[in-house]
């Protein structure tokens, strides 16, 4: 009985080791993540501009890579007519060291200034929600809510159409206005996805809202 009791407890002590080492192999490599994050730079009456940052993990705590893109797209159909790549970069770290190293590819150059100019655009600047602003998403669009009922700004068509990668749990964060003009377009920046996990999928978007006005 003795003898047989060791076995048992020497094969659940194996056991208990392999699962552990399993346990710590599957806490050591993430799932593969894309981040995405979309910020506005401006508008003229036909495009609005805006930057574009992807990063992108492969399945590791110790590699990453980034780019960076500045696109034109048209207002009346989304379609990006310009696109630059402004950077493109890797980051690794070091397994002995600990040390981030950072690989950078060339890009051509470009004059953002001059571009700015001949575009005639119009700077954006953050509209922040406050604590009197409430906007919110469900199954039918984004609504500004009120003590006395809500306004649409968009349909949940309008958003999948802008937005055709928008991941779970959406929520409205913030709003970019060029000048706070009266009539003018205004853009939503809507998060989605899970903040601040290493190996799940997120992202900031825009979404322009036309012939609505915040009240």
């Amino acid at each position: 009985m003795r003898t047989e009791w060791r076995v048992s407890r020497a094969c659940t002590g194996g056991l208990l080791v392999g699962l552990l080492v399993l346990v710590e192999i599957g806490q050591a490599t993430p799932e593969a993540a894309t981040w995405r994050r979309q910020t506005l730079l401006g508008q003229n009456a036909e495009h609005f501009f805006r930057y574009v940052t992807v990063s992108v993990h492969p399945g590791s705590y110790y590699s990453y890579s980034r780019t960076l893109r500045l696109e034109k797209v048209r207002k009346a159909d989304l379609r990006i007519v310009e696109s630059f790549l402004l950077r493109d970069v890797t980051y690794n770290q070091h397994p002995d060291t600990l040390r981030w190293s950072e690989e950078s590819d060339t890009v051509p150059a470009f004059d953002l200034p001059s571009y700015l100019r001949v575009n005639q655009v119009a700077l954006a600047f953050p509209n922040d929600l406050g604590p009197f602003r409430t906007l919110a998403i469900d199954s039918a669009g984004v609504w500004e809510v009120f003590a006395d009922g809500r306004l649409q700004l968009a349909t949940h068509r309008e958003v999948t159409r802008q937005i055709p990668m928008l991941g779970e749990d959406a929520r409205v964060v913030g709003i970019e206005m060029t000048g706070g003009i009266r009539g003018e377009d205004f853009y939503l920046r809507i998060e989605s996805g899970s903040a601040g996990a290493w190996d799940m999928d997120w992202s900031e978007d825009l979404l322009m809202i036309r012939g609505v006005e915040l009240r």
